[in-house]
């Protein structure tokens, strides 16, 4: 290598570990404010015993030359296991190469002359999309009650993550708290624009949950730890909830205006394994707290055999048995 270019690839590693220090220097850096909204959900992350640097336990980051071709941001990083069988924490792999040559590519082509600038904006990018992928593959969520099941983390096995419906259900959350974030940063936003342009497919699957009105953090995580109950990670299981949620008009997670009898006629015509998906999603969105409010609009109108049964899914939803709710039975007709 002569030693001009390697001047420039050190340089380059200067500017990312100078960016990724920074990054945990601002008052709401951009991976905590991530990982509270998981923690909102009752996702399981394990605070850092040194908070100056992040409150929470990271993943170990490696910088490394570059992979084999560049595909736009799947060249830049990735998050891997430590092991074949994901049982131990994996790291983030940040290419400084590949970081700079996009940089470069970027600033020919946007008559941006500020190349360390832009290698410390796709710096950022890249980490917080790769701790996306950290967050789905490793930190467990909660099972909502659920004690059949096991399955709280998104571990690919076997086939699932060569199969490209799993790898774009992976991209597109991934991507998509990415530009949750960058939608407060005009610049690092142009950029990550510019990127999808020339990324493969999987990479631009986020614009459909924008399509399907998951607009923020906190309703894309709820999604998420819905999906991981089932092990679900296709787009397909995604146009499963959005079906189950139009049938009970739970579009904007508020249910004021639907009835008990309409709620119990959609319970029961749904198969037994829908009837508990349809439980989780309502468990989601009500954590027990708020449910009271709800009370007399679900359960008006209704016979004391059909309060009966709705109360048990109500029990269900809030962690109890069928008959410990507490709800004012009195002020409903």
């Amino acid at each position: 290598m002569p030693q001009e270019e390697g001047v420039i690839r050190f340089k380059t590693t200067l500017i990312m570990k100078e960016k990724l220090f920074l990054m945990f220097q601002m008052e709401n850096n951009p991976v905590d404010a991530i990982i509270e909204i998981f923690i909102s959900a009752g996702w399981k992350f394990t605070e850092s015993p040194n908070p100056y640097y992040s409150k929470y336990l990271l993943p170990d980051v490696v910088l490394s030359s570059s992979r084999s071709k560049y595909e736009g941001i799947e060249a830049m990083g990735l998050y891997r296991p430590k092991d074949l069988d994901w049982k131990i924490e994996g790291e983030i792999v940040l290419y400084y190469n590949t970081i700079l040559s996009v940089a470069e590519d970027y600033c020919s082509q946007s008559n941006d002359n500020n190349v360390d600038n832009v290698v410390s904006y796709l710096t950022e990018i890249v980490y917080v999309h790769e701790c996306v992928h950290w967050i789905m593959h490793w930190i467990e969520s909660p099972t909502y009650g659920m004690t059949s099941c096991l399955n709280n983390k998104f571990i690919p096995v076997e086939y699932d993550y060569s199969r490209m419906e799993t790898i774009e259900f992976h991209e597109a959350f991934a991507q998509l708290f990415t530009l949750f974030y960058l939608e407060w940063h005009v610049d690092k936003k142009r950029i990550f624009d510019w990127l999808i342009i020339s990324q493969p497919y999987q990479y631009r699957k986020f614009e459909e949950l924008l399509n399907w009105s998951i607009r923020s953090g906190y309703e894309a995580v709820k999604l998420l730890s819905l999906l991981r109950l089932f092990n679900y990670q296709t787009f397909t299981d995604i146009n499963k909830w959005i079906l189950f949620s139009k049938k009970v008009e739970l579009n904007s997670f508020f249910v004021d205006s639907i009835s008990g009898r309409e709620l119990l006629r959609i319970l029961s015509d749904l198969p037994i394994s829908d009837n508990v998906y349809m439980i989780c999603i309502l468990n989601l969105l009500f954590d027990g707290k708020n449910m009271n409010k709800y009370a007399e609009t679900l359960f008006k109108g209704l016979t004391e055999d059909e309060i009966n049964e709705l109360s048990k899914s109500v029990a269900i939803m809030i962690g109890g048995e069928a008959g410990e709710a507490e709800f004012d039975w009195e002020d409903v007709d």
